[in-house]
């Protein structure tokens, strides 16, 4: 029965310490840290080492009434980390996110928003001398949206050439028709208008004839 009464005043203590907790985190606490962390701005720089990109993560506009942790490293960044407000975490190989949170002890544990960061994907086979031929390629830009590998690459490009080519064949054969289809109407126009045009060709021949020949009279 003792063992009882214990557990239960040990529960309500657990409660009646939460209900203080949330008491001391005002709403207008948890407001503010949202609207100083909707102006926080990510950005990012690169380099290449090694065929591989490294990417430096640059947050600014921080202040000291929030804090954040790294997702991918569970690092906690405090704005006395920052040089004014502004800190880069360097080295960065792939995408991820902050979680924010505000400095206040009585609000710490409530998360505030997360910022999400998308890096592209270095594509080492850009340089690839298939790529001067096929520059159009998906797998030949130098950031893509996937990882390819080199069976990847090599059916790509294989793909990519057969449709170019079918794309070239294609516009020939519009072409030759076109042209066929031109010289077939001017047959049919001909054969349909023929004794017109005839009659046309005969009156600027006659035409020539009698002006030369009056123009002959009139050298005489």
């Amino acid at each position: 029965m003792k063992s009882k009464i214990l557990c239960l005043t040990i529960l309500l203590m657990a409660l009646f310490k939460i209900d203080l907790v949330y008491a001391a985190c005002d709403n207008s606490i948890i407001s503010r840290g949202k609207s100083i962390v909707s102006n926080v701005n990510i950005k990012y720089d690169y380099h290449i080492t090694n065929g591989q990109a490294y990417f430096d993560i640059t947050l600014t506009n921080l202040t000291n009434d929030i804090y954040f942790i790294d997702n991918q490293t569970d690092k906690v960044y405090r704005y006395s980390n920052t040089n004014n407000g502004e800190i880069t975490i360097r080295n960065v190989t792939t995408s991820g996110g902050y979680k924010f949170y505000s400095s206040n002890s009585g609000c710490s544990s409530q998360l505030l928003a997360t910022k999400y960061y998308t890096l592209p994907i270095y594509n080492t086979y850009y340089t690839n001398s298939e790529c001067k031929n096929y520059p159009g390629f998906e797998g030949c830009k130098k950031w893509t949206d996937k990882l390819y590998t080199y069976k990847d690459f090599q059916l790509g490009i294989l793909k990519y050439q057969i449709q170019s080519e079918t794309e070239k064949d294609t516009v020939v054969e519009d072409n030759n028709d076109y042209e066929e289809e031109f010289l077939t109407s001017l047959l049919d126009f001909y054969v349909k208008y023929y004794y017109i045009i005839l009659i046309v060709v005969i009156a600027v021949c006659i035409t020539l004839i009698y002006l030369k020949n009056k123009k002959e009279k009139f050298d005489v």
